[in-house]
């Protein structure tokens, strides 16, 4: 597409049609050239895909879908043992070699005087690795749920201690004796949980809702879990059953009251996880 004033004669080497046949050589040229090279790299990194959200199991809020796994075999080789274990990895996923034959012990307080919470909030545990809940005052659960729906429990199996009523002969100020129950961890996945006491308002719905395991880098992560929690405050909390006295036989467990002296103890495996 070319224009000119004054041009000369056709017969002329300033004439319109030479000017013309010489922008047509020069685009001709610039196309194979164009052709002829690789694909520019770019400058600029490739923009990173779309971030994939779902929405919550009710309420409609929107969530960080879940990651894709891939199921990965790998030997594990601990002191003299080796063995071979199947666990689904993710991104984030944490080396699933044990610390130690026996495991490390983490200590969660649950409640105390005035307080709606799991002290600490969530745990970094590796396979053989012990959570031990210790309940302190007033009513409180450790109960496992999902991502999703962080206020009820899982639809068939998962870990529930059971309501813990915790007041008198241990007074606020005691710090030792407490009941306690325990979860052996026995995979690398995140694990959800929450306390489902609903008297007198939700406990859930206040965020005291626990973490194993949480990908702190992904969107996933425990903040987003206890802002989903608060979001829905337990509203659908009214679907599951009253908690009822007593530790089940889905875990590994073991209380001591007061100093009463009685130990119960229960084993199981950790349900699967989400």
């Amino acid at each position: 597409m070319v224009f000119a004033v004054n041009c000369g004669f056709d017969d002329q080497p300033n004439s319109f049609a030479n000017f013309k046949k010489s922008a047509l050589a020069i685009g001709a040229s610039l196309s194979a050239e164009a052709a002829a090279s690789p694909t520019p790299t770019g400058a600029y990194p490739a923009a990173p895909p779309p971030a994939q959200y779902t929405t919550a199991a009710y309420g409609d809020y929107t969530i960080p879908a879940a990651p894709q796994v891939t199921p990965v075999t790998q030997t594990v080789t601990l002191d003299d043992k080796v063995w071979t274990t199947t666990y689904d990895s993710y991104p984030g996923s944490p080396d699933p070699t044990p610390i130690s034959a026996e495991g490390a012990i983490h200590r969660v307080i649950v409640g105390g005087p005035g307080k709606l919470v799991f002290d600490p909030p969530f745990v970094a545990a590796q396979p053989r690795d012990t959570v031990v809940f210790e309940f302190r005052q007033k009513n409180h659960t450790v109960t496992q749920s999902s991502f999703a729906d962080p206020c009820r429990k899982l639809a068939s199996g998962g870990f529930d201690s059971d309501l813990f009523s915790v007041s008198v002969p241990v007074p606020d100020s005691t710090t030792s004796d407490y009941p306690t129950w325990s979860v052996v961890v026995n995979d690398t996945a995140p694990v959800w949980a929450y306390c489902r006491q609903k008297t007198p308002v939700s406990h859930c719905g206040a965020a005291m809702v626990f973490a194993i395991n949480p990908v702190e880098t992904s969107e996933r992560n425990f903040t987003a879990f206890q802002n989903l929690a608060k979001a829905i405050n337990g509203t659908a909390a009214a679907a599951n059953a009253e908690p009822t006295t007593g530790p089940k036989n889905n875990g590994a467990v073991s209380v001591r009251m007061g100093g009463a002296g009685f130990v119960l103890a229960f084993t199981a495996i950790l349900a699967s996880f989400l």
